[in-house]
Parts: C-alpha cells; structure tokens; sequence
C-alpha cells in the first residue's frame, strides 16, 4: 500500500492557525516475526489498525521484521528473497549495544511511523485539517516490570523516539539520515536530559503483557469483583511467553498488574520450525541420495520473519522419505511440545502454587488467554485441552478464554478470531498503566524472580 512521502513526512495537515488540539495515540507492537500498529483517537473514540499492504485478511495489517538496504537507503523489501536484514528485533535484543543493529531497529521502526501517519491523514485528512495533533507513541518493550529507568524501556523508547525524527526527513529513511538522528538524540540527553526536541510527541514503553490484555479489561465480561487472576501464553515467532497475573482497575482509570511467574523459552514457531528442520537433517545425514534434500532443508532453515505459518506436523517437511522410531523415541514434535508443556504447566502455572505465589484454589478454572500468531498452528492448539486437570496436577485446570475484538477497533477484514494478533498494538494506543509489580510469596517476603533479562529473549541458533 503506497503513501506518497510528501504526505507521510508530515506530522500536521493543518495551515494557518488550527481550530482544535487533540491527542493521537499511536501502538508501535515490535513483534520479532512482524510490526503492527493500531492509532487511537479519544476525541474521535475510534482506533485504527495501520494496513501495510493491500491484502486480504489479517496479512496486510503485518509489517514483516525485514529490511532491505541500498545505495545507503532503508526500504520495505518486496519480498524476503529481497530482504538484506533480517532477525531485526531479535538481533537487536541480542546485542543492543552493537551500532548497526541499533540502526536496523530504528529503520524498521521509522519506516512503520513514517506509514502509519502517511496512511492517517491519507484517509482520514479531513478530521485533522483544523487539529494540531499531540502525537503519543507507545512502544511494547519484553519486559515485565514498568521502570522507566528499566534498560529494556529505555533502549525501545529512544530508538522510537530517534525513528520518530528520522521518519520525518524529506530524504528518506537512510543510514545518514539514521545516524544523524542518533547524533541529534545524543546530544539532546546529554544537555537536557531528554532525548527529543519535538513538542508534539511523547514516546513511552509499556511492557507487551499488560498492553495484550487491555481489550478484554476494558469489555463487558471482566468482573472487577472476581479474583482476576489469569495465564498467559503468547505464542511468538522466536518464543514461548507464558505468564501468570492479577490485574485490577486502579485510580484515574489507570491498570494495575501482578505477575507472580513467568517463563519466556525458545518454543516459538520458528524454533519449532529450526528444531524439525535439524532433526530432518539429522535423519538425512547417513542415508544415500539425500543431497538435494538435505540442501533444500538447509535452505528453508533460518528465517523468522515469514508472513505465512509453517507446516502442521513434521512429516509436511519431506515427502517419500520414511523414518522408523525405536521403541519409546520421540519424533520431533512431540519432543518439542513437552518441553511447552512443562514451561506452561508446570514452571509456570503449578509454579503459582508451590512457591507459595497463589493458593490451588486461586488455580482451579483460572482463565486462559492463547494469542500470537503460532495459535493458528494445529501444533500450538494441542496446549488449551492439555492444561485442564491432569493426574499429576488434580487442581489445575486452565479454561480458554478468548481476546475479543474490541468495538472501537476499525480493522476492514479482521475477523474476532484474528484480532488476537493486533491486540498488543491496540493495548499500546489505548492503556493508560498503573503499577506493574512483582508477586511476593504469601507465606514470606520472598520477591518473584519471574523477571528475565532481556537480552535473554534473543535466541542464538547454537541455543535451540
């Protein structure tokens, strides 16, 4: 979906003296797979999800976490074949200190907000004619905790608030323009302690958790009398993030958050693709006439950023090729899901209860949230009808319940069983945050170690 630049350089439509001011809010979701964005207008009590390319369904409101760069220039690559960046936020978790991974990241960043208001005022440019807007960005951040002296906080909200200057440049969004933008940040904070000169933008992080939840809080069905606990499994392209939380309305409309225990592992569905991928190779290695096969799995093996799903079962991998199991030897698959299976059973939700974080009546039909887009794999939908009552853990019991759509959100084409995978974007537009604490132990004053550090959320190929 093209936006002409002399329209998406702008951050104002407005000439002459405007007749309203009003604050626009715009949720910037960095998933390591792909970008959403949702825009929120109070005044307007409207949210817009931002599409990117013109798609059916939920594939045109996905920005893939790709780059391409050339002659000094950062672009949207047509297609992955095309892409000469990739693993961006991943890479940038990884290493945050490394200049050129810090580029990539405030690149992908500026070319989404640079989109994203081209788009709004491309559609919608008589509502802001006579407006002076007040820009608010919210960018989801991995962690846990709200700090804002939090470095996960802090490395998100300046890259947002640099691509923010750079996506306005006239010339593009290049590596110059990019490192000028860094430059101009630097000595911003070093001055005055912010990192933007801009009086009509504010940028802030809130972590992905609270801001996934926000649409079912804000709806009919939450009870603020109940008990409000809940799990949490958030099935991304690089992990699994399983969670278990309390969350309560606190003052001035504002949400509170406890999060007693949380596991973020290497289960997401590429790793499940790299983990079929090798033990493929694996089987391969020895036989005779492989070659091909083995040089085409090695082909299809690291990509992360794909805008489809990948394949249901192992045995959709290879075709006329037929492995026999030993007795009691795992395939692929099943070695895979145990490993989910113990990070969200019993690291996680029976973890509430043993150390002493929630009692097992609290986890009897405590509800379940399942989001991201490893959901849509019939691989993933194994977990929900796993996480009832199991012999070894009679007083678990998880029940499903589903992140509706919310009806302020204008999303052509989304449908409630897709909104799951904007809900984060739209957290981020609209949440106005409390506290997020740590849950103690109820027997001593034990604090929660559930907080994980966020290079830890990079996955190294030599790791999976």
């Amino acid at each position: 979906m093209k936006v002409e630049d002399r329209i998406a350089t702008k951050t104002q439509v407005f000439e002459g003296i405007p007749n309203d001011t009003r604050e626009v809010n715009i949720g910037l979701d960095l998933g390591t797979s792909s970008v959403k964005v949702v825009i929120s207008d109070p005044a307007l009590r409207k949210s817009f999800a931002v599409p990117f390319f013109d798609a059916i369904g939920m594939d045109g409101y996905l920005l893939p976490s790709r780059l391409r760069l050339a002659e000094g220039k950062f672009q949207i690559p047509v297609s992955s074949d095309d892409a000469t960046s990739r693993d961006i936020k991943l890479a940038f978790l990884g290493n945050p200190k490394d200049h050129d991974t810090h580029r990539r990241l405030i690149a992908l960043m500026a070319l989404a907000l640079r989109h994203a208001r081209g788009w709004l005022f491309s559609q919608h440019e008589a509502v802001y004619r006579d407006v002076h807007i007040l820009w608010r960005i919210t960018v989801g951040h991995p962690s846990r905790y709200y700090d804002r002296a939090d470095p996960v906080s802090l490395a998100f909200v300046g890259a947002a608030e640099i691509a923010w200057r750079a996506s306005r440049n006239p010339r593009g969004v290049t590596v110059a323009v990019i490192d000028e933008a860094i430059k101009h940040y630097a000595h911003l904070r070093n001055n005055q302690g912010s990192g933007t000169d801009e009086d009509d933008v504010q940028v802030e992080g809130l972590p992905e958790i609270a801001a996934q939840v926000y649409g079912f809080v804000r709806s009919a069905r939450f009870d603020p009398k109940a008990p409000n606990h809940y799990l949490m499994v958030d099935v991304g392209g690089g992990t699994v993030d399983a969670c278990v939380f309390h969350v309560h309305e606190g003052r001035a409309g504002r949400w509170d958050f406890t999060f007693f225990e949380s596991q973020v592992r290497a289960t997401g569905a590429m790793n499940l693709h790299l983990h079929r991928v090798r033990w493929w190779l694996e089987m391969a290695g020895d036989a005779q006439g492989t070659d091909g096969l083995t040089r085409d799995l090695e082909r299809i093996k690291w990509p992360t950023d794909r805008r489809g799903g990948i394949p249901d079962s192992f045995h959709d991998y290879v075709q006329d090729f037929e492995v026999e199991l030993n007795d009691g030897e795992m395939d692929p698959d099943r070695q895979f899901f145990d490993r989910i299976l113990r990070q969200v059973r019993e690291d996680t939700l029976s973890a509430a209860e043993r150390n002493r974080k929630l009692t097992r009546d609290d986890l009897r039909s405590i509800p379940a949230f399942y989001c991201g887009g490893g959901m849509r794999s019939e691989f993933y939908q194994q977990l929900p009808p796993e996480m009832t009552a199991h012999r070894n853990y009679s007083y678990l019991s998880a029940i499903e319940t589903p992140l509706e759509r919310p009806a302020d959100l204008e999303a052509p084409g989304i449908s409630n069983d897709s909104y799951d995978r904007l809900a984060v974007a739209y957290g981020l537009s609209r949440m106005e945050l409390g506290a997020l604490n740590k849950g103690a132990a109820m027997s001593d004053a034990s604090i929660c170690t559930g907080q994980l550090a966020w290079q830890s959320r990079y996955v190294d190929k030599d790791d999976v």
